[in-house]
């Protein structure tokens, strides 16, 4: 049997966490330029006046402030609560504000005047940092594949077993393979644990015959065993290989024995 491994799946989820870097920019960027653009219309026609902080009022959940104004326009007393807040605001305190002329209830602090917009920035930084911190993951992972093929040791490692990884796509889970290896220099044994694969041609839910006493081959780096790489596509192609010969040589007894 011919062993197809497979990382389809694994672009598919680079793929996304790169398109999670450019919308997270993409969201913090547009946030920005929304707010700003929203900013300089407001002003155009805002009207600036002085508002009392009448309350400071700390959350119990999250302990936010809420800091709440009072002023007056068009001969009425307009409350409502300040779209921001510092440390050292007093009940009391006269601040500036701007306010639209057609709705007085819509004013902002000049203070808080330039600022970018809290939840488009918050989104767009969470969704940066998952897919920045996933592609950097992997960055670092290929690069020690790269180092360790070039000039790590190579050790022929026994097979253990395979699992199910932590990756499943259209109801597909991932295969991760576990091996050994006791060195003979100070007889510790390492356990070692490949990354996450798919076998094109393998069942779902089928377990893979023929794995016991196989031996895998395995890159060290020379003086630190926790730095590896499993070279799983060695390993099926060796051992498909070793099926197909298996299979040459059945087929071979059989045709003797008709013949």
């Amino acid at each position: 049997m011919k062993f197809e491994v497979h990382r389809q799946h694994r672009n598919f989820i680079i793929f996304i966490l790169a398109a999670s870097v450019i919308i997270g920019i993409a969201t913090i960027l547009a946030g920005a330029y929304l707010n700003a653009a929203d900013t300089v219309n407001f002003k155009e026609t805002a009207i600036e006046t002085t508002a009392t902080i009448t309350d400071i009022h700390t959350s119990s959940q999250g302990g936010n402030r809420h800091v709440y104004v009072a002023f007056h326009a068009d001969s009425r007393e307009y409350r409502g609560e300040l779209d921001y807040h510092r440390s050292n605001m007093y009940e009391g305190e006269k601040i500036q504000i701007l306010y639209a002329p057609d709705n007085p209830r819509n004013f902002r602090s000049i203070e808080q005047d330039g600022k970018s917009n809290t939840t488009s920035a918050i989104c767009g930084l969470v969704l940066l940092l998952l897919g920045g911190t996933g592609l950097a993951s992997v960055s670092r992972r290929y690069a020690l594949k790269k180092r360790l093929l070039q000039d790590g040791n190579k050790v022929m490692a026994e097979f253990l077993k395979l699992k199910h990884g932590n990756t499943s796509v259209n109801e597909e889970k991932s295969l991760v393979l576990i091996c050994e290896y006791k060195n003979k220099t100070d007889s510790v044994v390492y356990t070692f644990k490949s990354e996450e694969f798919w076998i094109a041609n393998h069942p779902p839910g089928k377990e893979l015959k023929g794995l016991d006493g196989a031996l895998v081959p395995v890159y060290v780096k020379k003086d630190d065993y926790s730095k590896y790489y499993v070279d799983i596509d060695s390993f099926f192609n060796a051992l498909g290989n070793r099926d197909s010969r298996h299979q040459e040589d059945q087929n071979s007894d059989t045709n003797r024995l008709s013949g």
